[in-house]
């Protein structure tokens, strides 16, 4: 005796290939849209350094407080030592552009 009717279903099949694209057609192209993203979030870091440090050197000069001066004025040195190395990592990724002939900073998505 059969309580509960059991339903006949016939099976599914899905085709992956025809409904799912990869976002990186290589290797290439996902080490560019990174270096791209560290490049940004860099300078979204050297802006909040300069502010962070600004801030401080200013609320110091009202305060006579010594350790924030200092504290501020690593802020800022860090901050320009990162520019430094930021725009020197983009102009070295530019000559290896120019001498292999890949494109790193711009991929083709």
């Amino acid at each position: 005796m059969e309580i509960w009717p059991v339903a006949q279903v016939a099976p599914v099949t899905v085709n992956l290939k025809d409904s799912y694209s990869p976002p990186f057609s290589n290797v290439g192209d996902l080490v560019a849209t990174v270096v791209n993203n560290a490049f940004y979030l860099a300078g979204f870091l050297l802006i909040i350094l300069f502010i962070i440090g600004g801030y401080k050197i200013i609320s110091s000069a009202g305060s006579g407080d010594k350790n924030n001066l200092e504290s501020g004025k690593k802020a800022l040195t860090a901050a320009a030592l990162g520019f430094a190395i930021i725009i020197s990592s983009y102009f070295i990724i530019q000559i290896i552009e120019a001498i292999t002939g890949v494109t790193i900073l711009n991929p083709s998505l």
